[in-house]
């Protein structure tokens, strides 16, 4: 049977040692791969940095992923800004020629 997509789903999950039940409306596989993201993320700077406590170790993770998701914001807007600065161009000179 399909899932509803405003279907509300409890998925357990553990990052760094504890367990959380998360709800949501994503499938279970997608909630427990976000889950896994931030388990390494924090497990990796665990490694580097030992004596932090989980706080700050969550507050770390949170920016190092917001981080990159505003890396790959930027690059995603650059990229969409190309495509249609062509499409642009290609619908000012139809043979797809610039002259």
């Amino acid at each position: 049977m399909m899932r509803n997509k405003n279907e509300l789903v409890k998925v357990t999950v553990n990052i760094f040692g504890e367990e959380y039940t998360i709800k949501g409306t994503e499938e279970p596989e997608y909630i427990e791969r976000l889950a896994e993201i931030v388990d390494n993320q924090m497990q990796e700077l665990h490694q580097k940095n030992p004596s932090l406590g989980i706080s700050r170790l969550a507050i770390l993770t949170a920016l190092n992923l917001a981080d990159q998701m505003g890396k790959l914001q930027e690059e995603y807007d650059r990229l969409s800004n190309q495509r249609k600065k062509r499409k642009d161009e290609k619908s000012l000179n139809p043979d797809n020629r610039i002259k």
